[in-house]
């Protein structure tokens, strides 16, 4: 996401923009836990059929849509009635599905108003369907990786939301994977309990976004807890002897 951020800002054209909104619109609707950390992903199969959340039959389409906004999303997301995805996997796959892609992007005001009201629709009926499984563990390397893209967000697109959101799952992981008094991050957290596992890449990660974090708001506990993190990552991690950082703890001699 942040290289669209990077695109927007180098061509200052709004669609990457608006690509960046779009892929954080999912994540803080549907990828977010309760407590504000960011679950790890959804499987791609629902009823046992593989993209059949997300894809779309021409027909499908055809009866949810006015004449009009059917129009408009079949040459904007380039719908076929063979479609563009079949799962050759099944030995009975679903036919005809379309994975949306912006085939055509060069619509009138007029048209995007039509494919405005042709998305509210098409999401609150794919809302209806069966969702696929969501793996709903959350990891201190990757919600450190979510974490400063919305603070990059954040400070590109200027929208507090992300900002928030950014602050509100530090708040969790620091609340439920970091031990104060031992200076000790854990990784994965699920259902009330953590694991016991060190690994750099949760250091690395978690300490990434919460400099990016400290860059988009100044705030001085974040860069506080930064240099926790990155004390605590070289005592464990780096390797004085020979230089680098080790992926997890050194075993303790025997």
């Amino acid at each position: 996401m942040k290289f669209y951020l990077d695109a927007c800002l180098v061509s200052g054209e709004a669609r990457h923009a608006e690509v960046a909104r779009d892929i954080l619109r999912y994540v803080l609707r549907d990828m977010t836990s309760p407590d504000g950390g960011f679950c790890s992903a959804e499987d791609a199969d629902s009823e046992g059929k593989e993209g059949k959340f997300y894809c779309w039959t021409k027909a499908e389409l055809r009866g949810l849509l006015s004449p009009e906004e059917f129009a408009v999303a079949a040459r904007y997301f380039g719908i076929t009635d063979e479609g563009n995805f079949i799962d050759h996997s099944d030995p009975q796959p679903l036919p005809g599905q379309n994975v949306l892609s912006v085939v055509d992007p060069q619509l009138s005001d007029a048209e995007r108003l039509q494919l405005q009201a042709a998305k509210a629709k098409m999401l609150a009926a794919r809302n209806r369907r069966v969702r696929p499984r969501l793996d709903d563990k959350i990891l201190a390397s990757w919600n450190g990786l979510m974490i400063g893209a919305l603070a990059r967000a954040d400070a590109v697109l200027g929208d507090d939301a992300y900002r928030a959101a950014a602050e509100r799952s530090l708040t969790f992981l620091r609340r439920v994977l970091w031990d104060e008094a031992t200076g000790t991050l854990f990784h994965r957290w699920r259902d009330g309990e953590r694991d016991s596992v060190q690994l750099l890449t949760a250091y690395a990660g978690l300490l990434a976004g919460t400099i990016d974090l400290y860059e988009a708001t100044l705030e001085p506990g974040h860069l506080d807890f930064a240099l926790k993190l990155a004390e605590s990552m070289i005592a464990r991690f780096y390797d004085a002897e020979n230089g680098g950082f080790t992926t997890a703890p050194p075993a303790p001699a025997t």
